[in-house]
């Protein structure tokens, strides 16, 4: 959470080079996209956490973050083009908009880690359309006055983009599979893209992991002795079903404290496949009791043997 403020806060800072800098020079234009792109951030920031409030009953330091990003994604087709107070309704749509864009995610199932779709494309459309209404050549000369015209001509330009963006992004994937496989197993997306794509990890959680750093570099002839032997343990009495759905809530951060034995076990595993779950140290006869643990809310006759 404190890196992802951390990284809002630059974007807040960058965009405001990114819009008023697109005015080429210092002068009123320049000010008046520098003044819409702060506030419609803010407004964004709010609007997400209002309708935040309403629908989950609390409003979230993340949210507010997205909500600004999404209100900085919205008003930079209009930075130039509307007054401040249109760029307090266009933050607002975008706050409120991507929240529910965002939100809907697990309804349709698809893979967004980042809330690209959420937030940049449902941002900017709203932000590209809400420029056909509140555009104004009073803002600036060189533009056009909303009105059913140019908002028309911006719903073309949407669907324009939208073609050339999810045509080329098509034909890229495509080809990028061809070459290489593009999607991860539902096992990989369990354990995490950092463990079974790289074999690494951001953080770590355990004792042993942060001995492993800095163990003396040796030669590719006499590799460095491993933290533990490796083994695997096969969990029996359970369906796998079951069992993933267990291990992806275990792994993700919520309300409900961790299990004790969570971490020490967590820090140990390197792939999760089927019933099977691969250890590159630690004890296995703990392991093997407190995998049983972590299993026992579900499956009450769980069991767990290590695998010769």
């Amino acid at each position: 959470l404190p890196f992802t403020v951390i990284g809002a806060s630059l974007l807040w800072v960058g965009w405001f080079g990114f819009n008023a800098g697109s005015a080429l020079g210092s002068n009123e234009l320049a000010s008046t996209a520098f003044v819409n792109t702060n506030t419609a951030a803010a407004t964004a920031a709010l609007g997400w956490m209002l309708a935040e409030w309403i629908r989950a009953g609390n409003p979230t330091i993340l949210g507010a973050a997205s909500g600004a990003v999404a209100g900085l994604v919205a008003i930079t087709p209009a930075a130039g083009f509307v007054s401040p107070m249109a760029a307090i309704l266009i933050g607002l749509a975008g706050g409120v908009v991507c929240y529910s864009a965002v939100s809907l995610k697990p309804t349709f199932g698809y893979d967004d880690a980042l809330d690209v779709v959420g937030v940049h494309m449902v941002g900017g459309t709203i932000g590209a359309l809400l420029t056909g209404v509140f555009a104004a050549t009073l803002i600036n000369p060189a533009g056009a006055d909303g009105g059913a015209e140019l908002f028309g001509k911006q719903v073309i330009a949407v669907l324009a983009t939208y073609a050339f963006c999810g045509i080329g992004t098509l034909v890229l994937l495509v080809i990028i599979n061809a070459i290489t496989r593009v999607r991860a197993d539902q096992q990989e997306e369990i354990v995490g893209m950092d463990l079974s794509q790289h074999s690494e990890r951001a953080y770590m959680l355990g004792a042993s992991d942060s001995v492993a750093l800095v163990r003396e570099p040796r030669p590719a002839m006499a590799p460095p002795k491993a933290p533990g032997k490796r083994f695997t343990l096969v969990l029996t009495g359970i369906e796998t079903d079951a069992m993933l759905t267990r291990w992806r809530a275990l792994c993700q951060n919520g309300s409900t404290p961790h299990p004790p034995d969570f971490k020490t076990i967590y820090s140990q595993v390197s792939t999760v496949r089927g019933n099977k779950f691969r250890f590159r140290g630690g004890d296995p006869q703990q392991m093997r009791k407190g995998l049983e643990e972590l299993f026992k809310p579900v499956a009450a006759g769980v069991n767990a043997k290590v695998e010769d």
